[in-house]
């Protein structure tokens, strides 16, 4: 195995070796040094009754996946904005480059977005982790349509470069 951003040393992880005594012929492995958000390079090889056969194309594997949710999302309402906020999930090895925010109808139906106001591609949203939106939008349009003084329902998706 190898990181993919330099010529690495392969390292023997699964299967027969007569150099590793401890080795196994499962096709799972736990190993340490996986650094979250690297990529590595894997190559497989058989071994039958004859000896071990020729390598097989090395493949690309980024250690990541797509980030956690948001573990506390929380919404305020003032007179003139509703602030919706959030904490920041865990990446799973990835930065984060945006957040879905969605917001429930008042009908209960579905969620919307409302990039125009929330927009969590905004780089000043993503830092923040918080975006205000008028409370106009929620009360006067046909789209969410809130009486006053209500607080909706809203949740949010983290993403990042595996989804």
């Amino acid at each position: 195995m190898g990181n993919g951003s330099s010529p690495g040393t392969w390292i023997d992880m699964a299967g027969f070796s007569p150099s590793m005594p401890n080795s196994t012929t499962s096709p799972h492995v736990n190993t340490t040094g996986i650094l979250p958000g690297t990529t590595y390079l894997v190559r497989t090889r058989a071994l039958n009754k004859y000896g071990w056969g020729p390598w097989g194309n090395s493949a690309s594997i980024r250690c990541a996946s797509p980030p956690n949710a948001p573990p506390t999302v929380m919404t305020s309402n003032s007179s003139v904005y509703i602030n919706i906020s959030w904490t920041a999930p865990f990446n799973n090895g990835l930065n984060i480059t945006a957040y879905r925010i969605q917001i429930l109808k008042n009908s209960g139906t579905s969620f919307l977005t409302n990039t125009a106001e929330c927009d969590g591609a905004n780089n000043a949203v993503i830092a923040a982790m918080s975006c205000l939106m008028l409370m106009t939008t929620f009360r006067t349009t046909s789209t969410f349509a809130y009486p006053y003084n209500s607080v909706p329902l809203v949740q949010v998706a983290a993403i990042n470069a595996e989804g």
